[in-house]
């Protein structure tokens, strides 16, 4: 401690101001933790900032110690104080209550460090320290104006139980602020909210699709392409909604890697290759930029016919409407695992994965939204999936744990609020 403190009798010389003491009551009846902090003026006592928010002054009937003992201390090799001889805090054991840096103070105190207050502590950060002040020494700042006072309430103040803190809450998946308690049920309520909606959109898709066909089946056409190989040749394959099949073939506008009797020239398919002029290709998950290099190696045969996937990707809409998370024999926490499992491919063989595209639209078009509830009863469990084959596959990793599992469906336009319990 420096020499120029006024220090009590009851203070012994391994106690610094801003550590974390405990004081005892005259006759050993109350005792309190805290942090001590210097006298407000010359000549008078000491206080401890209690953890219960009680000021205590140290009239020297008080007894003090350190809240470590000698031999923690010991043990323990990290640095103790910074060059200004000031005891040093971490992330971990920062009394937040007690001691705060300036931007602490204005963050979460609506304070500053009053004129000619000093540092009782320091924090160590990234590039070494910054000071801490006493949180009851420093001096509040004007109040705010009445807009920016209700964002100020609003941070603080969880969005789903209204419990409230000095310190901002963490924003969840929706953008609102929540305490720890109530993060994972707003993520959970958040992530089937999305997959209700995203469900509601891929089926408008479908639907719209299926009526745009029926006014014209010509207007949409399936598509697959390939993925440009380093021989310089796509696999390329193109059907009619009803499995008429335009052109099926491998094509290869290099000469050097031309391959007779297996690729096929841009030249000779020309004509075929007009004939998705004007139609709306629809694929399972085609990637823009592989129908773009099919359209430059066609360029100079056909023209530009600026062909794009305008009819859709049924993959990204099939996800939405399994609505399933990545396979985990135990569920993540919403919070940290709410991205959607990406279905896998039915077959690396195009006319399978057409055909397959026209039974996903074709279901997800016809089909009522519902979910398929598989409950748990000796875990807690009711995990909603948006189909039958989800819940089978999640219900079959959870059936090592030998426990009884139920199924049961619910009206699509309901979001479940039944989720993981534990």
């Amino acid at each position: 401690m420096p020499d120029n403190v006024n220090v009590p009798p009851s203070i012994t010389e391994s106690t610094a101001i801003g550590e974390r003491v405990v004081v005892t009551s005259p006759g050993g009846r109350s005792r309190h933790a805290g942090v001590l902090l210097p006298p407000v003026k010359d000549g008078e006592p000491h206080r401890v900032h209690t953890d219960k928010g009680r000021v205590v002054r140290l009239d020297g009937t008080w007894l003090v110690a350190p809240e470590r003992s000698a031999a923690d201390r010991r043990r323990d090799r990290r640095r103790r104080c910074c060059d200004a001889g000031r005891p040093i805090y971490r992330y971990e054991d920062l009394p937040s209550a007690q001691l705060a840096t300036r931007t602490m103070l204005r963050k979460q105190f609506r304070r500053r460090p009053a004129e000619g207050q000093d540092p009782v502590a320091s924090y160590m950060v990234h590039r070494g320290f910054a000071p801490l002040y006493a949180v009851i020494d420093a001096k509040r700042l004007p109040p705010l104006p009445p807009v920016r006072k209700a964002a100020w309430d609003r941070a603080r103040t969880c969005a789903r139980c209204g419990a409230t803190q000095a310190t901002l809450y963490t924003k969840g998946l929706d953008g609102r602020r929540y305490c720890e308690g109530c993060h994972e049920p707003a993520a959970a309520a958040w992530w089937y909210g999305e997959r209700a909606t995203g469900r509601t959109t891929a089926a408008a898709w479908a639907a719209e699709l299926l009526a745009d066909m029926r006014r014209d089946p010509d207007k949409v056409a399936l598509l697959y392409v390939g993925y440009p190989t380093s021989t310089m040749s796509q696999t390329v394959r193109a059907e009619t909604w009803k499995g008429e099949v335009l052109f099926s073939a491998r094509v290869c506008d290099s000469d050097t890697f031309y391959r007779e009797g297996q690729d096929t020239h841009p030249a000779e398919l020309a004509d075929a290759f007009r004939r998705l002029g004007g139609r709306r290709l629809l694929s399972w998950r085609g990637e823009e930029n592989w129908l773009s290099r099919l359209q430059e190696a066609m360029h100079e045969h056909v023209g530009d016919l600026d062909l794009t996937f305008a009819g859709g990707r049924a993959g990204p809409h099939w996800d939405e409407w399994q609505a399933e998370r990545p396979p985990l024999i135990e569920p993540h926490p919403f919070q940290y695992q709410h991205q959607l499992r990406r279905q896998e491919d039915p077959s690396c063989r195009p006319p399978e994965l057409l055909a397959h595209v026209r039974h996903v639209v074709t279901e997800m078009a016809i089909r009522a939204c519902h979910w398929h509830l598989v409950t748990c009863p000796e875990c807690e469990l009711s995990l909603p999936f948006g189909t039958s084959a989800a819940a089978d596959r999640w219900a079959k990793q959870h059936s090592e744990t030998g426990h009884t599992i139920s199924h049961r469906t619910e009206p699509g336009d309901i979001v479940p609020s039944a989720v993981n319990r534990r």
